[in-house]
């Protein structure tokens, strides 16, 4: 199995087309599509599904009851989750 990553724009007609020098040999392939935003097409607040998210999270922690949280966990997750020395996620 060989591994060859690349970007492309994927056109309204649905077919993906590799870019210019790029080689392909004919056969099976498996394909993972990670497609980004589109610059043009304006900001994560502009994109619906963003909300979506937050919303999601916010229900989720309202019903969990997640009460006080440590200002630093987004810091220090590990040291809250596994109990690792404060820090470590700081690189």
């Amino acid at each position: 199995m060989s591994i060859l990553r690349f970007s492309t724009v994927i056109g309204g007609d649905q077919i993906i087309r590799p870019p210019e020098g790029v080689r392909l040999t004919p056969g099976k392939a498996e394909i993972v599509v990670v497609q980004t935003p589109d610059p043009a097409a304006g900001s994560d607040e502009d994109n619906p599904r963003v909300p979506g998210v937050a919303a999601d999270l916010a229900r989720f922690a309202r019903e969990q009851d997640v009460g006080d949280l440590p200002a630093d966990l987004a810091l220090n997750h590990d040291h809250y989750l596994h109990g690792a020395p404060k820090g470590i996620d700081q690189s």
